[in-house]
């Protein structure tokens, strides 16, 4: 489990995995950071159950299950951050079990960010069927549910299937990696209640320009829609965190 700095441009401040893993299904796979890390914990004799991450196969750590049971402070956790939760490998039932501790946690704020989008959706009804409109048990107040973009068709993509979600969620867009203007508009905003945007690190990274942020921050702005920018990442010539002399870090209330 890794802990943020704020400073860092973190958007949470705790992690959590009680999942890891994923499948190559989408651009960023060559690049993922996770997917890195786990190759390196993989290869490390000293890391205990280490088995576990090679193949970077989705899989479930129930010895993690319980840790937001034993946090004293409030959090913002970032829950599978070494992972996908909605990936098509991953069982419903586990998905179940760590909602079952979010449910519980109400003092934590829980973020979920998934590439896939409409498995994200086809979840909500599955709950919905099996719970009705009880929302600490189709879907906690305390969750926030969050997709990831990166162009015209993937930000189109996950805004709609956002929109199916109860009135409850808080709903973010991750738009990351900007390799390509963003065509960010005010219409794919209307259900989004928050937008982190950052570059890509490591090796194969694209670089990150002043333009693509400033587009994505205005139709933040004129939709009325809080932003957050993490960073410029590896890649580009500009360096740190600040857009046009401030830093971004705006929270939906």
């Amino acid at each position: 489990m890794r802990k943020s700095k704020m400073d860092d441009g973190a958007w949470w401040t705790e992690t959590w995995n009680p999942v890891t893993g994923c499948l190559p299904e989408f651009p960023c796979w060559d690049n993922c950071w996770a997917r890195r890390m786990a190759i390196r914990l993989a290869a490390n004799p000293e890391v205990k159950l280490r088995d576990r991450y090679v193949g970077f196969r989705p899989t479930f750590w129930p010895e993690r299950l319980h840790e937001p049971l034993r946090w004293r402070k409030k959090r913002r956790v970032f829950v599978v951050d070494m992972g996908d939760l909605f990936c098509k490998a991953v069982p419903s039932h586990w998905r179940d079990e760590i909602f079952s501790v979010m449910a519980v946690c109400q003092e934590h704020t829980f973020m979920l960010l998934t590439k896939r989008c409409d498995n994200l959706e086809r979840y909500w009804y599955y709950r919905r069927k099996a719970f009705g409109q009880v929302k600490n048990l189709t879907w906690p107040e305390n969750v926030w549910a969050g997709c990831s973009a990166w162009d015209k068709y993937s930000v189109n993509r996950a805004s709609n299937a956002l929109s199916h979600l109860p009135e409850w969620v808080t709903k973010f867009l991750s738009i990351e990696p900007l390799f390509k203007m963003s065509e960010l508009r005010q219409e794919d905003l209307v259900c989004v209640d928050w937008v982190v945007a950052g570059g890509e690190t490591g090796p194969r990274a694209r670089p990150c320009t002043r333009g693509i942020v400033r587009e994505i921050r205005d139709e933040c702005q004129r939709a009325g829609v809080p932003f957050w920018f993490k960073s410029w990442g590896s890649k580009s010539e500009l360096k740190g965190r600040e857009l046009d002399g401030r830093t971004w870090e705006e929270l939906p209330e």
